[in-house]
């Protein structure tokens, strides 16, 4: 057989020259719409063992960047339990998840090493495409700023030397930005993603209750689609359309379910079904055959089941 000289690189670059039509579908449709989860702290209460709540946390951070995740809500749902230290799991929580989600040149930056990290190395790397190599020719890079100077600042984008670009914008040392490597300028985080339909991580905040992750929506309008998770809900096999959406906001449940969580919920008192909190209550895995699922593995069970609702509808 005739050799064509080409090296392997090479070749696997040919074989992505030209995208699909469902990922040319799927990034048209990034550009206006955005995908959020909410998940409960308490499902880090039963888990022992050194790294053991690093292991599982990373694993919803990965979900995360799998399927294009660009909003996880910790929901403190465990305070009301005796014994139980719910602020202190939602902090470790919220530190882990943005430590994952922060490209790896920037780390020893910003998050000086601690207790709380010591168990990180057992974390798989997020490899999410704003965890760009020294190498890597990429129209953005996220940075950190490293000196301010008259009109200029110098940041390190995660090549050899810092960059140096002229900026108007109030920046201090320290402050992580994302830059246009092409125009050489500090713009918005959610530039990537509006502009080119760039997955470029997710945002982390911590609630105190359900209503909360739903009430502090940080997109404009609010989430025009929520979805519950639960073995009581719909099974998904029936669903035939999701409707159309701009901002999806999907919620998981704790050990003891989702409706654990809304019971302790006050301003839900009121409600007596919890499928009248969702737009839409599904069972994601009707067809079970282990007695019960664990939050993480929920968690990727879910998004994989809805993946063509996100993208192709």
């Amino acid at each position: 057989m005739k050799s064509t000289g080409e090296s392997p690189d090479a070749k696997r670059a040919k074989i992505h020259e030209k995208p699909s039509a469902d990922a040319l579908l799927s990034v048209k449709k990034s550009k206006k719409r955005t995908i959020s989860i909410a998940v409960c702290a308490s499902m880090l209460e039963n888990l022992k063992g050194e790294g053991s709540k690093h292991r599982v946390i990373a694993q919803i951070a990965r979900a995360a960047a799998i399927f294009r995740v660009n909003e996880v809500i910790v929901v403190d749902d465990a305070y009301k339990n005796p014994g139980f230290d719910s602020s202190k799991d939602s902090n470790l929580f919220q530190l882990i998840l943005e430590y994952l989600d922060c490209p790896q040149y920037l780390r020893k930056s910003l998050f000086p090493m601690c207790l709380e990290l010591k168990h990180i190395g057992v974390a798989p790397p997020l490899d999410a495409s704003h965890h760009v190599r020294m190498e890597d020719e990429v129209p953005y890079r996220e940075g950190i700023v490293t000196r301010v100077s008259l009109g200029s600042v110098w940041l390190d984008v995660g090549l050899h030397e810092d960059i140096k670009i002229e900026s108007r914008a109030e920046v201090k040392q320290g402050l992580r930005v994302t830059v246009n490597m092409t125009e050489k300028s500090i713009v918005g985080p959610d530039t990537p993603r509006k502009k080119d339909g760039l997955y470029w991580g997710y945002r982390t905040r911590v609630a105190k209750s359900i209503s909360e992750v739903i009430a502090l929506c940080p997109f404009e309008k609010g989430y025009d689609m929520t979805i519950g998770t639960s073995e009581r809900g719909e099974s998904i096999l029936e669903l035939e359309a999701l409707g159309k959406f701009r901002h999806l906001l999907i919620v998981f449940g704790g050990p003891k379910g989702l409706e654990h969580a809304l019971e302790q919920d006050k301003a839900l008192t009121q409600v007596k079904e919890p499928k009248n909190v969702f737009d839409k209550y599904l069972n994601t895995c009707p067809l079970q055959g282990s007695r019960t699922i664990r939050t993480e593995e929920a968690v990727l069970i879910s998004l994989s089941a809805l993946q063509k609702y996100f993208w192709c509808s």
